[in-house]
């Protein structure tokens, strides 16, 4: 016998005039579901959105997440809605997307193409937002966690004026790369400077040197950056300009008693001391130091190595000079040690590759040694080797090589990364990080 919904089904109900095509509506004691064909019921304007995959992922930073974030879109009964835009975007860790606009599916899911975390550890976030008005649960937000990893490169957002030859430090968490020549020849000496802010991988374009200079040395005191030396279109200056990042200005201070370029720049204890370089056709020696609160130079005992195209760097209060070039000896391996309170210089294990144009930095008082050039049979070859020193060990170990080699490029530290800036390269230009 059948049932009364059988009955009740089988007959018009509300003035129904269903054609074969229709399918069968399914009633309630209250009202009747608007009929779809093949007897599904066509779903209502959409009344909520929510996750359905790829919430609470990990990614190594600057990577994609594995699962691309999906959201599913459904009326007030529940049913998926299709063909509603849902508009994806990046809320904070400055990663990007690509399909950022989509539009859901016949399961109600719309699906962002791809999801590229930042380059900052830590959090990052993305909405999706589905068109309509009312729509409960809108815009959804999905988190992913950019993590680090150990002795391991990565790129970052390439510096918009590729060159060698330059300079960076930090000041308050943001890089500034500072002068350098725009080919591997004397010549084309800028003034440039730009500003890479590492928590949105992005580059800004500041107030230039008054001076035109490359292969210059250039360190922070006091949140002022200072940049030394170098040479210009006519040759090695004592040039001495200091810049201030919170009124994007530039000052000339007392020059350097020598003039000279290929040097190296390191402040400990609010002195900043001016290391090696070359002029008329020599490397040098000489050392001289700067008091920013007097404007004043002087001269300090000089290193055991003449050389230009070294590295420097301040570690626990002593600074470190390694590597370098000397026009007769070649590429040198040479690790000195200078005491500022005593005024000495040591010689430490020396550097396993010798290697000029290199960059110089410290992490947690571990210095390294990063990419340069070396000089064999006659040829110059441009490498990718990373060294670390330990001071209190007095040795070297190998740490990852750069993704590519290069030389004359600049070195610094930001939050415990290290960055890589500019250079002679196949891929000048490009920066990248360093996680220890």
């Amino acid at each position: 016998m059948r049932s009364t919904f059988a009955k009740l089904a089988k007959r018009p109900i509300n003035g129904d005039r269903r054609s074969a095509a229709t399918g069968v509506c399914f009633v309630s004691a209250s009202l009747l579901i608007a009929c779809g064909s093949g007897g599904t019921a066509t779903p209502e304007p959409p009344a909520h959105v929510s996750v359905q995959a790829g919430n609470n992922e990990q990614a190594p930073v600057g990577n994609t997440v594995g699962t691309p974030p999906a959201v599913l879109v459904t009326d007030q009964n529940g049913h998926p809605v299709p063909d509603i835009s849902v508009a994806f975007a990046v809320a904070s860790g400055a990663g990007s997307i690509t399909a950022g606009s989509i539009r859901t599916n016949s399961s109600g899911v719309a699906t962002v193409g791809s999801w590229k975390l930042g380059p900052a550890l830590g959090t990052n976030t993305l909405t999706a937002t589905a068109a309509g008005s009312g729509i409960a649960g809108n815009p959804v937000t999905f988190t992913a966690t950019g993590t680090g990893c150990n002795n391991c490169w990565r790129n970052v957002a390439t510096m918009p004026t590729a060159r060698s030859l330059l300079a960076v430090a930090q000041v308050n968490g943001i890089l500034y790369a500072v002068g350098g020549h725009t080919s591997s020849n004397i010549g084309g000496v800028l003034p440039t400077v730009e500003a890479y802010d590492p928590s949105t991988d992005t580059w800004t374009t500041m107030a230039p040197m008054p001076t035109a200079r490359a292969s210059l040395g250039v360190t922070v005191v006091n949140g002022v950056l200072y940049a030394i030396g170098g040479y210009s279109d006519t040759g090695s200056v004592r040039t001495v300009e200091a810049y201030d990042p919170s009124a994007n200005t530039w000052t000339t201070k007392a020059p350097m008693p020598t003039a000279r370029d290929g040097l190296a720049a390191a402040a400990i204890g609010g002195i900043i001391y001016a290391v090696g370089g070359q002029g008329g056709g020599q490397a040098f020696v000489t050392v001289e130091a700067y008091d920013p609160a007097t404007n004043s130079w002087s001269t300090k005992d000089s290193m055991q190595v003449a050389r230009n195209a070294l590295g420097a760097t301040a570690a626990n209060g002593i600074l470190y000079a390694i590597g370098g070039s000397h026009a007769v000896q070649g590429d040198v391996a040479a690790v000195e040690a200078y005491d500022p309170v005593t005024n000495t210089w040591t010689t430490k294990t020396s550097m396993p590759s010798p290697r000029g144009g290199l960059g110089v930095t410290a992490v947690n008082g571990i210095v390294y040694a990063v990419g340069g050039r070396m000089y064999a049979l006659g040829n110059v070859y441009m490498v990718a080797t990373v060294e670390a020193y330990d001071p209190v060990a007095d040795g070297w170990t190998t740490a990852a090589p750069l993704v590519a080699p290069r030389a004359d490029l600049a070195t610094t530290t930001i939050n415990g990364l290290i960055y890589a800036v500019g250079g002679v390269s196949p891929t000048t230009g490009i920066t990248a990080a360093y996680q220890p």
